[in-house]
């Protein structure tokens, strides 16, 4: 397992070659598409993913931000996480409704069996 910052895509090759297939925290404001990243590396796991930042704009930030969650989720080896702390700016309120959001996408997305 590998805590790398920044934009990791060119070093994921390396690191499967060298044996690590877990990786985090997946910092989306480096342009990070954490989609892009599981095409493109479907065994990697991922852990993070979900920009912090995001979290500040409210509710409408906290579900369009998570969008992407589901598919990711169905797709296996994928622990959904901030991308880093939480930003002191992110209300109370905020945080929570993502936790209760981030739960119910959990609870009703699970990966596919593995083939």
């Amino acid at each position: 397992m590998v805590d790398s910052d920044g934009d990791t895509r060119k070093l994921v090759p390396l690191w499967l070659e060298g044996g690590v297939d877990i990786t985090f925290p997946w910092e989306t404001q480096y342009g990070l598409d954490i989609t892009e990243v599981r095409r493109s590396f479907p065994t990697v796991g991922m852990i993070g993913g979900i920009n912090k930042s995001a979290l500040a704009l409210g509710r409408s930030g906290v579900d369009k931000e998570l969008e992407k969650i589901p598919w990711m989720l169905e797709q296996g080896r994928f622990l959904p996480g901030l991308d880093h702390q939480t930003p002191p700016e992110v209300s109370w309120d905020a945080f929570k409704y993502y936790c209760e959001r981030l739960r119910e996408l959990v609870w009703n997305h699970r990966p596919r069996a593995s083939s």
